[in-house]
């Protein structure tokens, strides 16, 4: 005995073929409308969440600025006074290894950020890219196969 299979085309990955969503509703009367109505608002909890993802992230990096400033004008501040008072070589100390730890931290966190808006790209680029990172529920214009049983 074989299982022979046929290609189907769906629109969506996780959306139903039209003939399980025709079974559901033999079965149930209204059931079709019904999933549809869950993926829908499955779908809008999801850009929800992206939103709010993308605000903590946004007021992460603000914050993230606010405190490199403070960092950065205390041992600017540091280093003068200690210049002033006669300690030239630990200020100049000071001031080196501040600016070196300062040009380490932007030179990383533009590598991360490089690195995350990649991650971004390949994951919101358009689902019929073959190059894209697919997760388990997209929604977009393009179409695949799925082999079905007969």
């Amino acid at each position: 005995m074989s299982i022979r299979t046929r290609p189907v085309e769906r629109a969506m990955e996780f959306l139903p073929a039209p003939e399980t969503l025709q079974a559901y509703n033999n079965v149930i009367a209204g059931s079709a409308e019904t999933i549809l109505a869950l993926l829908e608002k499955e779908q809008q909890h999801r850009h929800q969440m992206e939103e709010k993802l993308a605000q903590i992230q946004q007021s992460g990096m603000y914050f993230g600025q606010i405190l490199s400033f403070i960092v950065a004008m205390t041992v600017v501040i540091g280093s003068i006074v200690l210049g002033l008072n006669g300690q030239a070589e630990l200020a100049a100390g000071l001031g080196f290894v501040g600016l070196t730890c300062m040009t380490v931290g932007y030179v990383k966190g533009r590598e991360l950020t490089r690195q995350a808006s990649r991650k971004t790209k390949v994951a919101v680029s358009s689902p019929g890219d073959e190059t894209s990172a697919r997760s388990p529920i997209t929604i977009g214009p393009a179409r695949h196969r799925a082999n079905i049983p007969l």
